[in-house]
């Protein structure tokens, strides 16, 4: 296991957690586009954190093991921050979310793997941990 990005995957992991203990007042929750667009926020939100636990893990580009223990740690993430939701005022617990969870993780991870096995110099390995870092930082900046 590398350090590194596994102490950026519990960071990520906190910030989630920070953002399901929110509640978002004053927000049109009947709407069917609100629901759609704070659903498909899950999709980047998880497919980072997958990606994040595939390089905690030297995920190598061809183990379908790994990327299966990876999905499986995505998923009972996601079922963990629905459980969380579910004692946050104003916020309830919803399957759905869970799959657009393991969606966006499988989604962003196989994307990352296409994109590792073409650029896996260490250039485009700094830029990913450099937009982790950003996206890591900015997720404090949601609430606003």
């Amino acid at each position: 296991m590398r350090f590194v990005p596994a102490l950026l995957a519990l960071f990520y992991a906190g910030g989630i957690w920070y953002l399901s203990s929110r509640s978002f007042g004053g927000t049109p929750r009947g709407d069917w586009y609100w629901r759609a667009a704070t659903n498909l926020v899950h999709f980047p939100l998880f497919g980072i954190f997958a990606c994040l636990l595939a390089e905690a893990l030297c995920l190598p580009v061809a183990r379908r093991r790994r990327i299966a223990l990876v999905m499986v740690l995505v998923a009972s993430y996601g079922v963990v921050d629905e459980w969380h939701q579910s004692m946050t005022p104003g916020r309830s617990p919803e399957a759905w979310d869970v799959v657009v969870d393991v969606a966006g993780g499988f989604g962003l991870l196989m994307l990352w793997r296409h994109l590792r096995a073409d650029l896996e110099r260490r250039w485009a390995l700094r830029l990913f941990w450099l937009a982790a870092i950003v996206a890591l930082a900015t997720l404090p900046l949601r609430q606003l």
